[in-house]
């Protein structure tokens, strides 16, 4: 029987109320691991969900790196992009997301785009640009998948809950099995939102 039920036992555990404030939160909210007295899992182990995830298989396209720039400058409210880097190939579409330095706001891509000249052009974007941008500002395409990650983590909850027998203390059981296996549907449910196991692909849940 674990020493203290759903405790973080080692690393770190944060959670801002926030899940604008970055991927780690986003996979908290998703996994509902966001009570500080009921922590399921710490940082590091989020972060290396995250990491996985970004090999398993991300929304969206091939671009072959996440750091862009805009190429022309964005007004506020713009729907259409040029996006750039000194050398990128690949495509982004439907379900890609970045952000624009400058701001939190979260933007996902519409369309199927393929780079030419190291050029992604007329890149179809919502919701529309919030802040006017400038030519050369920074643009940070994600590409981890959340809901992946999430459904990682999830899966390993399941996987320590599996490990225990039920019990009963004090006339009180405790049905580790059951608690694994609601565990692990709630990881079935989110990779299909990722977009694996017939899920009928990415979920287009923008953060707005």
């Amino acid at each position: 029987m674990p020493a203290v039920s759903g405790l973080v036992q080692t690393g770190h555990w944060f959670y801002s109320g926030d899940p604008l404030a970055g991927d780690r939160d986003e996979v908290r909210l998703l996994m509902a691991d966001t009570l500080p007295d009921d922590q399921l899992l710490s940082d590091e182990e989020i972060n290396a969900a995250l990491r996985i995830s970004e090999r398993s298989g991300r929304p969206g396209g091939t671009c072959s790196t996440p750091a862009l720039t805009l190429h022309a400058a964005a007004a506020a409210g713009a729907v259409t992009l040029e996006l750039g880097a000194p050398a990128v190939s690949g495509t982004l579409t439907v379900g890609d997301s970045f952000t624009i330095s400058g701001n939190t706001q979260r933007y996902q891509v519409t369309n199927t785009v393929t780079a030419s000249g190291n050029v992604f052009t007329s890149v179809a974007i919502s919701p529309g640009v919030v802040a006017a941008a400038t030519t050369g500002t920074a643009v940070a395409l994600r590409f981890a998948n959340v809901y992946e990650a999430a459904a990682l983590c999830l899966e390993t909850i399941a996987k320590r809950w599996a490990r225990y027998p039920d019990e009963t203390i004090d006339g009180r059981t405790v049905h580790y099995s059951q608690r694994a296996a609601t565990v692990a549907a709630q990881a079935t449910a989110l990779r299909k939102q990722a977009g694996h196991a017939g899920g009928g692909g990415f979920l287009p849940l923008v953060r707005c």
